[in-house]
C-alpha cells in the first residue's frame, strides 16, 4: 500500500486528507488506516483502480478525519488521480513488456542473443578482476530441419520449448542459457575451474537429450553437437569467444554428430583457409582466374595423338592452387556445374581456334563431374556449346568416372547414347576402381578405357605382380570390347615399357609432358621440344 498525496488544512492536521493505493485484498480499518492518520477516528472511501485490458489491479482509498462525506470536488479529484495512475501503470507495464521482449526469445522465454552478449561481457569483466575462467558453449541440434520438414514447424517449436526447459535444469543460476536462433543455443559458464568442469556440463546436456520428447502423442529423439571456447585461452572478448565456440561446434558436427569438442586453433585455421578459398572460388570464373592446361597423349610410336584438358586456378594473391584443393570444394559447393560449363566452352573454343590456325586436328578430352552429368540440362548444354563453337564434335572426348555410371542402368545408357548421338567420343576414366561387369560394359556406348593411375604407379616397384595382372586384364577386356586403352600417370620408362608390351594404345603422364598452357602445347604441336618437367630438374 502506498500513499499518493496528503495535505493538511491547518497546522493541527484537523482536516488532513490522504489518498493511497491498496491491493484489492487489503482490508483497511477506518479507525487506524495507517495512511498518515495516526490518531482519532477517520472515514475511508474505496474506489476500484483498474487499467484497460488488465481488470481491477487495486483500490484507491480516500481517508479523512472529518467524518463528513466527501464532496463532489473530492470525488472528482479522486477520479482524476485514478485516471492518471491507470495511465502510469499501463505505460510502465508496456515499457516492461517491451524491455522483456527486446532481451528474451519469444518462443522459449530464454535470454536472446542481445541479453546473452551483455551477460557474457559482464562475466568477462568479473573474470578479469578475479583472474578466473569463463566458458562459452555453442549448441546446435542435429538434423532438426528434418523434424520441421516432416512434422511441421508447430512440432518443432514445441520441441524447442521442452528442450529449453531441460537445458535450464543443467545450469546454475549464475550461468546464462540463451537461444541464439533457430535450433541453436548458447551457454555462458562463469567461474569454471577448467576443461573437466566444462566437459561435465556438456555431458549433462547430452544426457538430457537421451530421453524422448513427447509431443502430440509421439516420441521424438534429438541429438546435439556442442563446441566450447574458454576465456582467456581461446579469446579475450565476447565476439572472439562466440566465434571460436561456433567453430568448435562445426568441428564436432563434421567429425561425429552428437559429440562435444573444445576449440582447436589449428583446426580453426584450416577452416578459415577453406572459407577463404570458398569465397575466392565463387568469383574465380568472372575474374578470369581459371585456365585450361593440356597434357599430351602419345601413341605407341611416340607421336602426339591428343590431350587431356585439365583445369587450373591461379589466384592473384594465393598463386597457383592445386586442383586437389579446389576441385573437391567446387563439387561440394555445387560450383563445379558453372565451372564445368565454362571449362567445356573454353576447350571447344581453343580447339576450334587451333584448327582455324592450321594446326593438325587433335582429340581433346574433357572431364565431366558426377554432379554435371546428373543435371537435367547437361546434354542440351553440351550440344549448345558445340554449336556455338562451330567445332566438329568428333574432336571432343568426354571422360566419365566408372562410379558415375552405376545406378539406374537404363537411364545411364540412355544418357550416354544421347551424348554419343552428338558424335562425341566417350571414355571411362579411372577404370578399375569401380565395379563394372563385363555384361554392363558391353551395353555402354564407350570407346575409350583409361587405366587408373593407382595401378600404373605401382608398376616397377617391389611386389607389383598384382598391378601388372590387373593392367593386363583391363587391356584384354578393353580390346575384347573394341575400345582404345589409355594409361595415365606414366612416369618411368619401366612403366611405359610394360604398358606398351601389354598392348596399351595411348600413354599420358609426366614421362612425356606435364600439363601445358596453350602456348607451350602449340609449340609441341609444331614438332618442337617440351621443357623438362619440374620433377626431372
Amino acid at each position: 500500500m502506498a500513499t499518493l498525496w496528503a495535505a493538511d488544512s491547518d497546522n493541527n492536521g484537523a482536516e488532513r486528507l490522504t489518498i493511497a493505493v491498496a491491493r484489492p485484498e487489503d482490508q483497511i480499518e477506518p479507525s487506524r488506516c495507517a495512511l498518515g492518520v495516526s490518531e482519532g477516528p477517520c472515514r475511508c472511501w474505496r474506489a476500484p483502480f483498474q487499467v484497460s485490458d488488465h481488470g481491477t489491479l487495486g483500490q484507491l482509498i480516500l481517508c479523512r478525519r472529518n467524518p463528513n462525506a466527501p464532496g463532489a470536488d473530492d470525488l472528482t479529484f479522486v477520479e482524476m488521480i485514478g485516471q492518471l495512475l491507470a495511465i502510469e501503470v499501463e505505460q510502465h507495464e508496456r515499457t516492461r513488456q517491451l524491455a522483456y521482449q527486446a532481451h528474451h526469445d519469444t518462443l522459449t522465454g530464454l535470454p536472446n542473443r542481445l541479453l546473452f552478449e551483455d551477460r557474457l561481457r559482464q562475466a568477462l569483466e568479473a573474470a578479469r578482476r578475479s583472474k578466473s575462467i569463463v566458458a562459452v558453449l555453442f549448441i546446435d541440434l542435429d538434423r532438426f530441419k528434418q523434424i520441421n520438414d516432416t512434422l511441421g514447424h508447430g512440432v518443432g517449436d514445441a520441441l524447442l520449448v521442452q528442450l529449453a526447459r531441460r537445458f535450464e535444469g543443467c545450469v546454475r543460476t549464475t550461468d546464462t542459457l540463451a537461444r541464439h536462433g533457430g535450433d541453436e543455443f548458447m551457454l555462458v559458464l562463469a567461474h569454471v575451474t577448467g576443461h573437466q568442469q566444462v566437459t561435465r556440463v556438456a555431458g549433462r546436456l547430452h544426457d538430457m537429450l537421451r530421453m524422448p520428447f513427447l509431443i502430440d502423442g509421439r516420441e521424438l529423439f534429438v541429438s546435439a553437437s556442442i563446441g566450447a571456447s574458454l576465456f582467456p585461452a581461446d579469446g579475450e572478448d565476447a565476439e572472439t569467444l562466440q566465434r571460436n565456440a561456433d567453430a568448435a561446434m562445426y568441428w564436432a558436427k563434421s567429425t561425429l554428430r552428437n559429440s562435444f569438442q573444445f576449440f582447436n586453433a589449428t583446426v580453426n585455421r584450416a577452416a578459415l583457409e577453406r572459407l577463404q578459398l570458398e569465397t575466392h572460388l565463387r568469383r574465380a570464373v568472372e575474374r578470369g582466374e581459371l585456365f585450361v592446361y593440356y597434357q599430351p597423349k602419345v601413341d605407341r610410336h611416340g607421336h602426339l595423338a591428343g590431350a587431356e584438358a585439365l583445369l587450373r586456378w591461379c589466384h592473384p594473391q594465393l598463386g597457383l592452387i592445386p586442383p586437389v584443393r579446389f576441385i573437391p570444394l567446387a563439387e561440394e559447393l555445387g560450383l563445379i556445374v558453372p565451372i564445368g560449363e565454362w571449362c567445356l566452352t573454353e576447350i571447344c573454343r581453343q580447339t576450334r581456334e587451333w584448327q582455324r590456325r592450321g594446326f593438325p586436328p587433335l582429340k581433346i578430352a574433357a572431364n565431366v563431374s558426377a554432379l554435371q552429368f546428373a543435371q537435367p540440362n547437361f546434354i542440351p548444354m553440351v550440344h549448345q556449346i558445340l554449336v556455338q563453337s562451330g567445332l566438329d564434335p568428333r574432336w571432343i572426348e568426354l571422360e566419365l568416372t566408372e562410379s558415375m555410371l552405376m545406378g539406374d542402368v537404363d537411364a545411364v545408357i540412355r544418357h550416354l547414347s544421347e551424348l554419343r548421338a552428338l558424335n562425341l567420343t566417350l571414355a571411362i576414366d579411372d577404370f578399375g576402381t569401380g565395379f563394372s561387369s563385363l555384361a554392363y560394359l558391353q551395353r555402354l556406348p564407350i570407346s575409350v578405357l583409361k587405366i587408373d593411375r593407382s595401378f600404373v604407379m605401382r608398376i616397377g616397384k617391389t611386389g607389383d605382380e598384382s598391378e601388372r595382372g590387373i593392367v593386363s586384364a583391363i587391356v584384354t577386356l578393353g580390346h575384347h570390347l573394341h575400345m582404345d586403352l589409355v594409361a595415365e600417370g606414366v612416369e618411368t620408362p619401366a612403366q611405359h615399357a610394360f604398358l606398351q608390351t601389354s598392348g596399351c594404345d595411348l600413354f599420358q603422364g609426366y614421362l612425356f609432358s606435364e600439363p601445358l598452357p596453350p602456348t607451350l602445347f602449340e609449340h609441341l604441336m609444331r614438332g618442337g621440344t617440351v621443357p623438362s618437367p619440374l620433377w626431372r630438374m
